[in-house]
């Protein structure tokens, strides 16, 4: 197994769980209603699964720099739902802090968990805007158009893929090197002065 990919899905796994927080606690307490010291339990979690969010969703770029020495290029589409999800973030972040302190009024208080709720399902949503209803052709691995498509995968739909690069350890050659068998040579075009 590749070591940038056990790497994505670490990443991936953080993110999910912040993702889970995100959409799970602002449900939980407008279907619950919970008394106001759960509601605080519930606001610290929120809080701390955008902060997740933030930082697993960076860290898919600083992964990608550490092993392909370059940050995603992406699409129009793609970059505009990532400017999407950063907005919902920290917007996410800041009503949980409002939300640590709930309001008494009956009216008032459950506002910012409805606005929690509606910010973490614009998020989920636009992690999957720039998911095209085609598939384009594949590209050609190890070409910028390999990389882009892998950084869209990424970046655009929270999905690992395979990442088709030059540098690609799983060659023939290489698997014959692992594997302990040789390693045929090249016929020269010249032949040898002994025959």
């Amino acid at each position: 197994m590749e070591i940038e990919n056990v790497a994505y899905a670490l990443v991936q796994v953080a993110h999910n769980f912040g993702a889970a927080a995100v959409i799970g606690s602002p449900a939980c307490v407008l279907y619950v209603r919970p008394a106001i010291e759960a509601e605080r339990r519930l606001a610290r979690l929120i809080l701390l699964g955008w902060i997740v969010q933030a930082v697993s969703g960076a860290a898919f770029g600083a992964v990608g720099f550490y092993y392909y020495g370059e940050f995603p290029d992406l699409q129009a589409i793609a970059l505009g739902a990532l400017g999407v999800k950063i907005g919902c973030a920290v917007l996410g972040t800041a009503l949980g802090l409002v939300c640590l302190r709930p309001q008494v009024a009956e009216g008032v208080r459950w506002r910012p968990w409805r606005l929690e709720a509606a910010l973490g399902v614009t998020a989920l949503c636009a992690a999957h805007l720039a998911d095209p209803l085609t598939a384009p052709p594949a590209p050609t691995p190890g070409t910028s158009a390999g990389r882009r498509r892998h950084w869209q995968s990424i970046v655009g739909r929270n999905r690992l893929h395979r990442v088709p690069t030059k540098q690609h350890p799983n060659t023939p050659k290489r698997r014959r090197i692992a594997q302990g068998l040789p390693i045929p040579r090249s016929r020269s075009p010249v032949p040898d002065a002994s025959d």
